[in-house]
């Protein structure tokens, strides 16, 4: 663990480079060069400078202070890790904590200079902020990695060794995915498409890798045109069969870095991308010339909507998982009682219920065990200063994920460890009964995430407590366990809910100091009855696992909500029972049995 000290030098040494370079302000943000949500450990800039080690977070250092935006998974997280740094923490999203772009209005003088490395700021956030800043002339320099000549004992990029998805597990070869892209180009009169996105580009090119832990996708960028595929990456990650696959699908394979030079060089009148996920400085390469269309990456849907070999992928990965973590269950709740176990035992005891499970490659996130109060800090990771020993009494939450041969998963149990309070059980249940009534609902076609955030939340509005995250996240097939462009939040969602998307269905509820609950399943969207009102829509339950049944309070449920929770508990013990071993089984009977 970083020392305040350590921080406090770091943002002096910075301080000292941006007067060197002419510069009032720098940011520092979270991303790779590819905008990714989770990156590899050389590109933890922001964690090294600020001590703050969340996903999400962007730093700013100026002159004479420095602030840190994250939001609120991270509230609690982030006030320990940055107190005593001189680092000011902005709860954003909170009234009256000023965006990163009001806060750099306010605090930058007229023609002041705002650098950064331009590699890590995507051409969304960029745009964003020259809108804001013109009305102050503030100009920006983005080809300087200030941070990179701080960090001399910086991790190298990762080059780690790729595979190929078959054919048998992704349902569609290479080629014909790119003829598909082709055709959406020719659609829109697209001539040229760069990709920076590492999950599109490896489902496009049934690509797998180790270059970002937890998320088996590559370092690489994809340029596509009528007659040409280009992967951009790095040799040392290539080996003789996957190289074979690519150039068999029409695949060409170049150095990671030579992306800059094909730019510079480029010929064509336009080129297509996507601004959440190109950075700057490969824009920056391009002809005057080249007219610049912008878009959402044109793989997002064809791979959010999976095809049904990678649905029966991802429903046979699922009883592998319910199986680990059932077992994993009953071990804990039975070993609770007579040995110390602890946030990081438990995680590494369920992580092994899952290695021995056919076709384990790796977990899906890092994964969330929060005993008491940890729990009410939404992505709290234990370290060895805060792992807290398991008791005979409260709340633990765990939310972790699996990514196996055929599929990935993510899901999120809380059980009390001891009888649970009347307080624990209302909160429990509420939580529980809006998580089954998104589960069950049924919705026209046009629906967005957004139309049914409600329905998770609403009974905990009817107590007047709610929850500051998003309802449910995309989930990729062994790709990114946080995929796009689908979700379930109250931010805007203008992507209706399609057959074949799997999307997650978890609402919470934490108290700080004492307790997090959060319940989460994956669930696919399938169809329903068609009628004179359009095609409806239903979720369908990928995630097997029994709820906590010590922690509900019956006399909350209505007729409609024992129906549901007793028609999951009766497909759970169904799916999962047969591969138990006889004690197992009878402790899962006994948690699944029908509420009457």
């Amino acid at each position: 663990m970083e020392t305040k000290s350590e921080i406090k030098k770091r943002i002096d040494t910075l301080r000292a480079l941006m007067t060197r370079e002419h510069m009032d302000g720098y940011l520092i943000v979270s991303d790779d060069f590819h905008g990714s949500e989770y990156v590899g450990d050389f590109f933890k800039e922001r964690a090294y400078m600020s001590g703050f080690t969340g996903s999400a977070g962007v730093l700013v250092v100026l002159r004479d202070k420095a602030a840190l935006w994250t939001d609120g998974r991270y509230f609690i997280q982030a006030e320990v890790q940055l107190q005593d740094t001189g680092i000011t923490l902005m709860r954003q999203g909170l009234k009256d904590v000023p965006s990163l772009s009001d806060y750099l209005l306010a605090e930058l003088r007229e023609g002041d200079v705002l650098g950064m490395d331009g590699r890590t700021i995507t051409v969304r956030r960029l745009k964003e902020l020259e809108e804001k800043l013109e009305k102050k002339a503030i100009t920006f320099k983005t080809d300087q990695d200030l941070v990179g000549q701080i960090w001399q004992d910086r991790p190298e990029m990762s080059h780690k060794p790729t595979w190929i998805l078959k054919e048998a597990l992704s349902g569609k070869s290479a080629a014909v995915k790119i003829g598909e892209i082709r055709t959406q180009m020719e659609q829109q009169e697209i001539k040229g498409y760069l990709m920076a996105s590492l999950d599109d580009i490896g489902w496009l090119c049934n690509l797998r890798g180790a270059d970002v832990e937890c998320t088996p996708v590559a370092l690489a960028y994809v340029l596509i045109d009528s007659e040409k595929v280009i992967l951009y990456m790095q040799k040392e990650s290539l080996n003789d069969q996957v190289a074979n696959y690519l150039t068999r699908n029409g695949i060409e394979c170049a150095d990671y870095f030579a992306i800059y030079e094909d730019l510079s060089s480029y010929s064509h009148d336009n080129i297509y991308f996507d601004p959440n996920k190109v950075n700057v400085s490969l824009l920056e390469q391009l002809p005057q010339t080249v007219k610049k269309m912008e878009g959402q990456d044109l793989t997002a849907l064809p791979k959010a909507k999976k095809n049904a070999v990678e649905l029966a992928g991802e429903k046979t990965a699922h009883v592998r998982d319910g199986v680990a973590l059932t077992r994993f269950l009953y071990w804990l709740k039975t070993h609770v009682k007579t040995e110390t176990i602890t946030e990081i035992s438990g995680a590494t005891t369920l992580e092994q219920f899952r290695k021995v499970q056919d076709g384990y490659l790796m977990p899906s996130f890092e994964p969330i065990f929060g005993y008491a109060g940890h729990g009410a800090i939404v992505h709290y990771s234990a370290t060895k200063e805060t792992d807290a020993a398991l008791r005979q009494e409260g709340f633990l939450l765990m939310d972790t994920g699996a990514h196996y041969d055929v599929g990935t998963t993510d899901v999120t149990r809380t059980v009390a460890l001891g009888p649970a309070t009347e307080r624990m059980k209302r909160h429990y249940t509420a939580v529980l009964i809006g998580h089954l009534a998104l589960l069950n609902c049924k919705f026209p076609y046009g629906t967005t995430g957004t139309n049914l955030d409600v329905i998770a939340r609403e009974p905990l509005w009817r107590l007047g407590l709610d929850f500051r995250h998003g309802t449910g996240h995309g989930v990729g097939h062994i790709l990114s366990v946080h995929e796009g462009p689908q979700n379930i939040s109250q931010k805007w969602n203008q992507i209706p809910l399609e057959e074949g998307m799997v999307i997650s269905d978890e609402p919470g509820y934490y108290e700080t100091g004492a307790y997090g609950i959060r319940i989460e399943n994956l669930m696919v969207v399938a169809k329903d009855e068609e009628s004179e009102y359009g095609q409806f829509f239903h979720f369908e339950p990928l995630t097997l696992c029994p709820y906590d049944r010590a922690s509900i309070d019956e006399t909350m449920l209505s007729d409609v909500d024992k129906k549901r929770l007793n028609a999951y508990h009766k497909r759970v013990y169904e799916m999962i029972s047969p591969h138990l071993q006889e004690e197992e089984r009878m402790w899962l009977e006994n948690e699944t049995k029908p509420v009457s």
